[in-house]
């Protein structure tokens, strides 16, 4: 299997982030460290998503997500993707200096909603892309 990263835009805040799915952490993080050759990140071997915020010299300060497709099945890539927008959510909104209180937290929820969609359109093409390899 092959690894895929995507760029996707938050409507509104002119701030993108990155999202990186492969087979195994190596090849992630390879792909990673191709993408952004400055960038001094060390993706955790036992994780089947992971989302870090990063400042790196060339790219500036941006979110990492990754979805590890090796280490689950499609019912658990769905809590994973759930369980990642909202550390993606919080990480994007404080890095942009959005805090979160009782009275502007709507922000939050379609902005967790539109990274939800995005994640699963991305896990989507990446298990269609992927479709006629053969198995190992």
């Amino acid at each position: 299997m092959n690894t895929s990263h995507s760029k996707k835009d938050i409507p509104l805040f002119h701030a993108t982030y990155d999202i990186f799915i492969g087979p195994d952490h190596r090849c992630i993080q390879d792909h990673i460290n191709e993408t952004y050759p400055s960038l001094n990140f060390e993706l955790p071997a036992n994780a089947t998503g992971y989302t870090s915020l990063i400042s790196c010299p060339v790219a500036g300060k941006g979110v990492i997500v990754v979805l590890n497709a090796f280490l689950t099945e499609d019912i658990e890539m769905n809590n994973t993707i759930y369980h990642e927008a909202v550390h993606i959510t919080w990480m994007t909104l404080e890095a942009l200096g959005i805090k979160i209180t009782y009275d502007n937290h709507e922000i939050q929820a379609y902005l967790m909603e539109n990274i939800i969609n995005n994640l699963k359109d991305a896990y989507e093409e990446y298990l269609k892309s992927n479709e006629d390899l053969p198995d190992l």
